[in-house]
């Protein structure tokens, strides 16, 4: 120790005291801002109603002043009038049954790739962000659709994060079936394979000029898989959905592929 340490011993308290209150303020405003997000979160669930009209555009607004109770548009329980008027961006609904996977999916803006890693549905800004596909997919509708969504961990907002335990084959089978909703209708998705890879690792295609071509990429991809249940060598799509995860890498992404449902 110093003569200069031994001759400052208040101003050394004094500083940790000041680190002490700075500690304080920062886990309060951390705590207020975990609050905050969560009711913004919150907004992404099934059921709008009740949600705070401060993050809807005013497009939005009107139309919930002139229907006070947005119903349902089918059986499956979207309304896709309303949430079109929210964000026309959507395209999809996605959901696992026995899971917290439940939620909207938007088409990406060319413009900005990456604007739903940090937006939400209603287009404000939120840590959560809302799944979204790819900017260089056309929707769900083309031969390949990748589909990002944050892994939230536990807790009321999850996004993909149970997408994340596929990489436990005995998950997998026990949740085959993914279901997608679209304005056009609804159709089943069965889980083809899992992988779990390194976030730098390129395994993302979009661009393909023949469903032929697509199905031989998938191919070998799905030899590659660290998890395969089946390939449909005739399917004519292919569904990438993906999420962080932290099991093997340090920038790690899980890919769950799956395949429209055999009829």
């Amino acid at each position: 120790m110093s003569e200069a340490d031994h001759k400052r011993p208040r101003r050394r308290a004094a500083g940790w005291l000041l680190a002490g209150i700075l500690l304080l303020a920062l886990c309060g405003a951390m705590a207020a801002f975990q609050a905050s997000t969560a009711g913004s979160a919150a907004s992404v669930v099934p059921n709008p109603r009740g949600q705070p009209f401060g993050s809807l555009s005013a497009a939005a607004v009107s139309a919930m002043a002139s229907n006070e109770s947005p119903t349902a548009a089918d059986a499956e329980g979207v309304d896709w009038d309303y949430w079109r008027v929210v964000n026309p961006a959507i395209v999809a609904w996605v959901s696992v049954d026995g899971t917290a996977i439940d939620y909207a999916v938007v088409q990406a803006p060319g413009g900005d790739p990456d604007y739903y890693l940090s937006h939400d549905i209603y287009r404000s800004w939120n840590p959560y962000g809302c799944p979204y596909v790819d900017a260089a997919c056309d929707g769900v509708g083309g031969m390949s659709a990748v589909v990002f969504g944050h892994n939230m961990g536990g807790g009321f907002v999850a996004m993909f994060a149970d997408f994340a335990r596929y990489s436990d084959e005995a998950f997998a089978r026990s949740h085959p079936t993914i279901e997608l909703q679209t304005p056009n209708g609804a159709m089943e998705l069965s889980v083809s394979a899992v992988d779990v890879i390194d976030g730098s690792e390129n395994a993302k295609r979009t661009d393909f000029s023949s469903a032929d071509e697509m199905r031989a990429w998938y191919a070998q991809r799905f030899e590659e898989c660290d998890v395969r249940i089946s390939n449909d060598e005739n399917a004519s799509q292919l569904f990438t959905f993906v999420t962080c995860s932290y099991t093997t890498y340090a920038n790690e992404r899980t890919l769950v592929y799956a395949q429209p449902a055999e009829s």
